[in-house]
């Protein structure tokens, strides 16, 4: 096939024969089922890292808010 795989030899030598026993119809349905679930895994990462980074800094600017509320209490106690 002439691509360098990421997949353990048996695995990959699996999926060469699975592809030797199908119709080239069902193979490019096939194919495009694949990617589509791979660009939609894809997506959904992005998403999730995106959210978790933005739920990060929404944490840590409610902890500053948070932290400054407390020293501004504890200043104005010291006043008094």
């Amino acid at each position: 096939m002439g691509v360098i795989s990421d997949f353990p030899e048996d695995i990959w030598q699996a999926a060469v024969a699975a592809r030797a026993g199908v119709t080239d119809e069902y193979f490019d349905d096939h194919c495009a089922l694949v990617i589509a679930r791979a660009l939609l895994a894809e997506r959904n990462r992005t998403i999730t890292m995106m959210l978790a980074r933005s739920n990060k800094l929404r944490g840590a600017t409610l902890r500053l808010r948070r932290d400054a509320l407390t020293n501004r209490i504890e200043t104005e106690k010291a006043r008094f």
